[in-house]
This record gives C-alpha cells, sequence and structure tokens, in this order.
C-alpha cells in the first residue's frame, strides 16, 4: 500500500499558507494513488537533538550508544522508520529569517544520520535509503523566487543539499 508522509512544520498548523498549499498537492497524489495512507505529522514538537546523539554521531564508527537506542536516538529512530516506510513526503513549511524553521531543522537532524541514513565514502557522503520523491510548499512572507524576488531564499538549497544524504529527492 502506498504510504504518504506529510510534514507539516508551520506554528500555525492548518490555518498556515504552506499548509493549504500542501493539502494541494496531498490531494493530487491521492488522486492518481486513491488508496494511498496519508500520515500527517505535525513536527513542531520534536525536541533538538541531545548530548549522547551528538557524542555517537562525533564518532568515526559506530558506537554503543547507537545500538542502544534511547533519548533521541530514539525519536531519531522512530522518525526514520516513518520516512523508509513513505513512497511520498510532502513538506508544509514557512520560511522563517530566509531559511528553514527550528522545527524543520529538527527534524532534518534526527532523519539525516550517518551510519543510518547515510554513509561517508571515499566519494563523499552517499544516501543509504531509497530514493522517493519529495513536495516542499513553502509560504513565506515575500516573494523569494523568479525574477522579481524580493528576498533571499536559503531554505530551498538548504532543503536540497539536506535531502541527498538521506536518499530523498527534492
Amino acid at each position: 500500500m502506498t504510504k504518504i508522509l506529510h510534514l507539516t512544520c508551520s506554528p500555525r498548523g492548518q490555518a498556515s499558507e504552506s499548509y493549504r498549499l500542501s493539502q494541494k498537492i496531498v490531494g493530487y497524489l491521492l488522486d492518481s494513488e486513491p488508496t494511498a495512507t496519508v500520515i500527517i505529522r505535525p513536527i513542531s514538537g520534536v525536541p533538538d537533538i541531545d548530548e549522547s546523539y551528538a557524542t555517537a554521531l562525533g564518532a568515526t564508527e559506530r558506537s554503543y550508544l547507537e545500538m542502544f537506542v534511547e533519548g533521541s536516538m530514539s525519536r531519531s529512530e522512530e522518525l526514520i522508520q516513518e520516512l523508509e516506510s513513505a513512497d511520498f513526503v510532502v513538506i508544509a513549511t514557512p520560511m522563517h529569517n530566509f531559511t528553514v524553521p527550528a522545527a524543520l531543522k529538527a527534524w532534518i537532524d534526527h532523519v539525516v544520520r550517518v551510519r543510518r541514513t547515510f554513509d561517508v565514502t571515499a566519494q563523499g557522503k552517499l544516501g543509504a535509503l531509497r530514493d522517493r520523491p519529495v513536495f516542499v510548499s513553502v509560504s513565506s512572507g515575500g516573494r523569494f523566487s523568479g525574477d522579481r524576488a524580493h528576498q533571499p531564499d536559503f531554505l530551498t538549497p538548504y532543503l536540497k543539499a539536506s535531502s541527498v544524504p538521506s536518499g530523498c529527492m527534492i
């Protein structure tokens, strides 16, 4: 069965413009996959990573902290498994201060994890997850793309760079 992971990042929730736009994307996907399951994940409550997580990931090889999953590592594993099971990912996000909101950054910190969702090789960082389409609906307080952009956009290049190690294609 097809699964759509729908991440919502705005503190305004369903009242946000990014959420409304993302609903159209989810609707389009459901038109082509009517039996798909939609998993809605509000990520405003995803906590920052903790010290044991940072210590484990800072090690040059697998640490015992990665084997005994607790704290942030446990939350990370849960979010990664949710991502792994998804066939499509739809992200509804505002742009905060020209870039990624803190909630989305926290989610990325949990799912882009060395030795789990990507490996470091002599050729660079290689994604360990299968590719899947990712759709991002972005809202901002002004125009941020095209010839008439009124503000810088650091969100789009950041998301593209973050998606490569985890095996998602934005």
